[in-house]
């Protein structure tokens, strides 16, 4: 098996090893294409492994347009971990505009939370009710480690980048606040 698509299908899910595979097919390959750094993630008893940095162009959009809706939020989710921040914050705010965020995709929205970029976390605060409350809780019960590393990024971003702003006043820690009331 091709190494990337490894890489890929270890991303998600099992049960969506059919969809990921035609995902895989329309991304067009630059060098180097993932980064050396993952982290794992547990969905339903199943470690997935996710690239911490992806270097890939995006597909064009016809191909893209002709993916199905499932396929759609799989490349989605999978170029939030782009090195570009703007593919970041595009491939996220798609995620959130379908609403109904399952399972799966929650360590790809909740790694951005663990990130620099105030913009993406502004993003997943103001849609933060897109985010099935059940499916949250669910995801935090079981990668509590995960949950307890993207919290301490949170603040340490705060504390490099934007200790100028009150603490209760940044999105950052309203994200985790919400996050610890579930």
């Amino acid at each position: 098996m091709n190494e990337d698509l490894k890489i890929l299908l270890d991303a998600f899910p099992s049960e969506l090893e059919d969809d990921v595979k035609v995902v895989f097919r329309i991304l067009k390959k630059t060098k180097p294409y993932i980064s050396n750094c993952k982290f794992n993630i547990e969905i339903n008893n199943e470690t997935i492994c996710i690239p911490e940095r992806i270097y890939v162009n995006e597909p064009n959009i016809t191909e893209e347009m002709e993916l199905t809706q499932l396929q759609k939020q799989i490349l989605d989710c999978f170029l939030t971990r782009h090195h570009n921040g703007y593919v970041r914050q595009e491939r996220l705010r798609n995620i959130l505009s379908r609403g109904a965020v399952e399972k799966w995709i929650m360590p790809y929205i909740m790694r951005l939370l663990g990130e620099y970029i105030i913009e993406i976390i502004n993003d997943i605060y103001i849609n933060i009710d897109v985010i099935d409350v059940e499916s949250l809780k669910a995801f935090i019960n079981e990668n509590k480690y995960f949950i307890k590393i993207t919290e301490a990024r949170i603040a340490s971003y705060w504390n490099e980048y934007y200790n100028y702003i009150n603490k209760d006043e940044y999105v950052g820690f309203k994200v985790k606040k919400y996050i610890q009331k579930i």
